[in-house]
């Protein structure tokens, strides 16, 4: 029972804050002191179609490495100002506009929180933290980026036939639709799922009580919308010296497993870094934060390995 209440109760001292984004959006933010002398702030990124409630585990884990620790839903998603009518589907007609979000946040971190600052983010937020890092921020001490979205995977459909399909999709007005195999959040098509998310379904089911609890943090499929912008944001990465200008030391952790994002084109995207690693967990799936114990056991050490080094 205990370690259910350290997955699904909030760390003790946290503070949600509804703050506005540099435009103005809606954005709900959540942060923790660190429990004992700080060894700077861990702010925390979450993939698509996550929320402040799924990470509590992981707020744990980093304040018992001596980190405060600030979080944020992203627009469009958890309990932070939603995009369309339709609340359940996931769009965003620019990922500019989550890289916008991000600085804002780190903006506000740095008037509210003790550095050195570090950036741990999940799949689509690793995604946009390379991208603020190709900004070069000087405030950034160093990222971790997990089963980060450097690539998406579509299965045996090639790239560049769903690049093709998305792309006629938006030009014929269908921005805000979903995209194929896409709908509606429910309990059921989550668990459908676990074969490509966890193998610990206990903590699977983390997020569906979070969800139960409060339906409002729920969020469906991807729009075509979505798809193109993260598409277009995947070729920014990948274009010629964009990884060689970043200069912050980088872990990237991928799951062997994964068939979410490309381990392959992750592997590409280090290797340039000019202060990159990478570990590889060969049985996890894509949200190694929520895998079983064994699984997170290799993420912690690797991440223990990586901010010694970093932060002496």
């Amino acid at each position: 029972m205990a370690d259910l209440a350290r997955r699904r109760q909030a760390p003790a001292g946290v503070v949600f804050e509804m703050i506005a984004a540099a435009d103005g959006w809606p954005l709900r933010v959540a942060s923790w002191p660190a429990l004992e002398d700080s060894r700077g702030t861990a702010i925390l990124v979450h993939g698509r179609r996550e929320f402040i409630e799924k990470y509590y585990e992981t707020v744990a884990d980093l304040q018992d490495r001596g980190y405060a620790v600030v979080t944020m839903d992203w627009r469009g998603q958890g309990l932070s100002g939603r995009l369309l009518a339709d609340r359940q589907k996931g769009h965003i007609a620019s990922f500019d506009t989550f890289v916008a979000d991000l600085k804002y946040l780190v903006r506000w971190v740095k008037a509210n929180a003790p550095g050195p600052y570090l950036l741990v983010a999940h799949s689509m937020g690793g995604h946009v933290v390379l991208r603020y890092l190709g900004e070069q921020p000087a405030d950034i001490a160093a990222a971790v980026v997990v089963a980060p979205m450097t690539g998406i995977s579509f299965g045996p459909l090639p790239e560049a036939v769903a690049r093709l399909l998305t792309q006629t999709a938006c030009g014929l007005g269908f921005a805000e639709r979903y995209a194929p195999a896409q709908g509606p959040y429910s309990p059921a098509a989550r668990r459908a799922e676990a074969e490509l998310l966890t193998s610990d379904l206990d903590r699977l089911e983390d997020e569906i009580a979070a969800c139960a609890a409060n339906p409002d943090l729920a969020l469906g499929g991807i729009t075509y919308g979505w798809l193109q912008a993260a598409l277009c944001s995947i070729d920014v990465l990948r274009c010629a010296g964009f990884a060689e200008a970043i200069s912050t030391p980088v872990l990237a952790i991928t799951a062997g497993r994964d068939r979410v994002v490309k381990n392959r084109d992750t592997r590409r995207f280090i290797k340039r870094l000019r202060q990159g690693r990478l570990i590889d967990i060969p049985d996890a799936r894509h949200e190694i934060f929520k895998e079983r114990d064994d699984q997170r056991a290799w993420l912690w050490a690797a991440f223990d390995g990586f901010t010694a080094k970093v932060f002496k």
